[in-house]
Formats: structure tokens, C-alpha cells, sequence
């Protein structure tokens, strides 16, 4: 685990807040992209993919981003799968 803390606390959301969970998850995803660690920026985009799934998304509201910054990642004032998609290009999500 590169992030540790950030992995925790997904892992603290994961079940009782998928929405949360899927910005934490986006983020770390984010942050392997950077470093340039495809493999984990893909398997963390794809967790962030499927938390979303779990939420709904259909309004404006539903999609602005809860945290302003996870670890140095700036998280979009809106996100859902397709901003994800976007943003780990050129990732396969």
C-alpha cells in the first residue's frame, strides 16, 4: 500500500457510503496515475466506476463532488463514471 491512510478510509466507506468511497477511490486511482503505476490507477479507477454505480447520479446535486482534496488529488466539483473515463485517459476503465 503506497497510500495507506487514503486506502483506509475508502475501506472505512466503502459499505456505509459508496458515493464517499468513490471519490477516495477516484483520488488513489489519480495519484497511481501520476506516479505512473498504471496497474494500481486502473484497478482504482474501476473501483471508483463501480462505487458510482451504486449511486445515483441523475442530477446535478447527486454528482457535486463531497471533499474539495483527497491526498493531493483535487477532486472535480462534479464526478460520476463518465468524469472518471475522462480524466484516467488513457487508461482502460
Amino acid at each position: 500500500m503506497k497510500y495507506p491512510e487514503i486506502e483506509r478510509e475508502l475501506e472505512a466507506r466503502r459499505d456505509s457510503d459508496p458515493r464517499d468511497a468513490a471519490e477516495y477511490a477516484y483520488a488513489l486511482a489519480r495519484m497511481h496515475q501520476e506516479d505512473g503505476d498504471p496497474e494500481s490507477a486502473t484497478r482504482f479507477g474501476r473501483d471508483a466506476i463501480a462505487l458510482f454505480g451504486q449511486c445515483d447520479t441523475s442530477t446535478m446535486e447527486a454528482c457535486s463532488a463531497r471533499n474539495v482534496q483527497i491526498g493531493r488529488i483535487c477532486i472535480p466539483d462534479l464526478i460520476h463514471e463518465d468524469v472518471v473515463r475522462d480524466r484516467l485517459k488513457p487508461l482502460e476503465l
